[in-house]
């Protein structure tokens, strides 16, 4: 899935839509006109941020898919599913599933770092 981004900032009736009212949402890691592959996706009603999608950068970014046009809806290949505890879906690569993923890419553990940038070029390459 590709998305271009069209904003990186909520408007107050977005912020409602997702739960986030008055946040002041802005998501300074992106840049808007720019495309990106998305890593993963997470959605569920009643969650504040709404759908979120991974977007690359130095570690994954969720953003509100409020943000972006999506320019190729096809799903990758490479995402399993699974349903969390609060009934959120979630579509990502297995390896992101691995225990502390998220946390300990953010704390640029360098076996994960090596993990998501493998994951990352397997990702964008399917769209080319």
């Amino acid at each position: 899935m590709k998305v271009i981004c069209r904003s990186d900032v909520l408007t107050e009736e977005q912020e409602m839509d997702i739960g986030l009212a008055g946040m002041g949402c802005r998501y300074p890691h992106l840049e808007v006109g720019m495309t990106y592959t998305v890593l993963g996706l997470s959605c569920g009603t009643g969650i504040p941020g709404g759908t979120l999608l991974d977007i690359p950068g130095e570690v994954i970014q969720p953003s509100p898919l409020s943000l972006f046009e999506i320019v190729d809806g096809r799903p990758s290949r490479h995402w399993l599913a699974s349903k969390t505890s609060d009934s959120r879906l979630v579509l990502q690569p297995q390896e992101f599933y691995l225990e502390g993923f998220y946390q300990r890419l953010s704390d640029l553990e360098p076996a994960l770092v090596e993990i998501y940038r493998q994951v990352r070029q397997k990702l964008e390459w399917e769209y080319i």
